[in-house]
């Protein structure tokens, strides 16, 4: 069976199970490129990719691969099911120590922060997310701070998840990061409007869906976006 038709397979079975329209990755039986991000542009996808994607997850070679599977399919699930988020992540950090690679248990630990966050455990969340700055590569910084900004929002220490949000800012402009400087702008318009800056926080706000929309991002964040621009007005 060729590559194509496989690809086409996976794609059917994608459009059958799910009977939504297909986003996100996309895994292709290319020996060179084996794990195909197609669809980088939005999160707004069904359950029913995820469960694809952890059966082709298996078939994939590549060790890399595979790691880079699992921390989508962790950080995916971690705004549908937790605990399998947690369980995905859990197995990313094992097997990212088992391979000594630094860096992808860096990252899964910034995706485990994040589960924790959700799961309000926000003692533990900024416990692995700080452990997890030093061990990723810049282009990660603006994840992980975020991350680490919105434990600081939810304890209610709003000036100090404002620093972290104004730092991922000043990084993902330096890195050319379109995503991560709509998300910064879109935290601090939502960090202005508990304060009561209203004005400010919909400039912030307006610019965060200016990025979204020129970077054609259609993701969870852009639609809390539209509800923070609202508030602001």
């Amino acid at each position: 069976m060729t590559n194509r038709v496989l690809v086409t397979a996976l794609v059917v079975a994608l459009t059958l199970v799910g009977n939504t329209p297909l986003h996100a990755q996309i895994i292709t039986y290319n020996p060179e490129v084996s794990y195909n991000k197609v669809f980088v542009h939005t999160d707004n996808f069904g359950a029913s990719y995820l469960d694809t994607l952890a059966l082709a997850y298996k078939s994939v070679r590549s060790e890399q691969t595979q790691l880079e599977i699992l921390n989508d399919l962790a950080y995916y699930w971690h705004t549908r099911n937790l605990n399998l988020s947690r369980d995905y992540t859990l197995q990313g950090i094992e097997k990212a120590a088992r391979l000594q690679d630094t860096l992808w248990e860096g990252r899964f630990k910034a995706t485990l922060g994040a589960v924790l966050l959700r799961m309000e455990q926000l003692d533990s969340a900024l416990y692995v997310l700080k452990t997890a700055r030093s061990m990723v590569a810049r282009q990660d910084l603006p994840f992980l701070l975020t991350q680490i900004g919105y434990v600081y929002e939810r304890r209610g220490e709003l000036g100090t998840a404002a620093d972290y949000a104004l730092e991922a800012l000043k990084i993902s402009e330096s890195n050319e990061d379109t995503h991560g400087q709509a998300t910064a702008h879109s935290d601090l318009s939502n960090l202005l409007w508990k304060q009561g800056k209203f004005e400010k926080g919909l400039d912030y706000g307006l610019k965060s869906l200016d990025l979204f929309e020129q970077a054609g991002l259609n993701s969870l964040d852009y639609d809390f976006t539209l509800y923070v621009v609202g508030n602001n007005y």
